[in-house]
């Protein structure tokens, strides 16, 4: 099966076709945990250990071992057969390509992914943007799910009104840009001071996740300027994005819609 790799997930999770395709090859499941999303929280099932091989567009197989995944029969992956986070990137060079965005058929582009031993070569503009990796606890089953830290970088977001520096998940899975509404605050985005931010909206829009769906508003952010190793800063103009409260430690995800602009544009 295709799996989605997702920066913005802490674990593995089987769902649909690919969790039916398990269940009668013997797959089973002997703990639950509670995850949240971002409409509420779900129960998955969590797997036995199983290995679990994957590879990207070159071929390459890599592999898991011991592999304890999240699966519920309900989840919806779209076309993929699941999520494979951040365990399966944790300590490799990750490879994505962009480029068949940049033709005339972008719905039928789709992003290229390889895990190569060394970086690929650069060709004259390579920007280096640390990442930390934070790990957010939850109630473990014994033994625990396989799980790794999801990657935070540093954002500032010029808004029209204020300047903020901010931490952002970067998050490959997400197809649209967040702020949380603590963030969006401080910014001063709530312009007429109401406590919502429904006036600001130019747009709203339904979002789906973990845990359900949710309407939400979508606001011009101003311009986001990410920092670099090497003094430039990578600069966003005018975007526009979701305003929904995430966590008291995320400020907001910075997602494909980004990561996909300039070869879009």
């Amino acid at each position: 099966n295709r799996f989605r790799l997702d920066t913005g997930a802490e674990r593995v999770l089987v769902a649909g076709n690919a969790l039916s395709e398990l269940k009668l090859d013997g797959y089973q499941t002997n703990a639950q945990i509670i995850e949240q999303g971002i409409s509420g929280f779900t129960a998955f099932d969590v797997s036995k250990p199983y290995r679990l091989n994957f590879a990207g567009t070159s071929g390459q197989v890599h592999t898991l071992e011991e592999v304890r995944a999240l699966s519920n029969p309900t989840s919806n992956c779209g076309s993929f057969g699941g999520i494979v986070g951040m365990p399966g990137m944790a300590g490799r060079v990750v490879s994505m390509d962009f480029t068949g965005f940049s033709g005339d058929d972008i719905f039928s582009a789709f992003v290229g992914v390889a895990f190569p031993v060394l970086l690929p070569e650069d060709s004259g503009h390579r920007y280096t943007v640390p990442l930390q990796l934070i790990d957010f606890p939850v109630t473990e089953p014994d033994p625990p799910t396989t799980a790794s830290g999801i990657p935070f970088m540093t954002a500032i977001v010029h808004a029209p009104t204020a300047r903020r520096r901010g931490r952002l998940l970067l998050d490959t899975g997400g197809q649209i840009s967040i702020l949380s509404e603590h963030f969006a605050f401080a910014l001063g985005l709530d312009r007429d001071g109401d406590g919502n931010f429904e006036n600001e909206a130019v747009s709203f829009t339904e979002i789906g996740g973990i845990g359900g769906a949710v309407t939400v508003p979508i606001l011009d952010f101003g311009d986001i300027a990410v920092p670099t190793v090497e003094g430039t800063d990578l600069i966003w103009k005018n975007v526009q994005g979701i305003v929904l409260e995430i966590h008291p430690l995320i400020d907001g995800i910075f997602g494909s819609d980004l990561l996909t602009s300039g070869w879009l544009e």
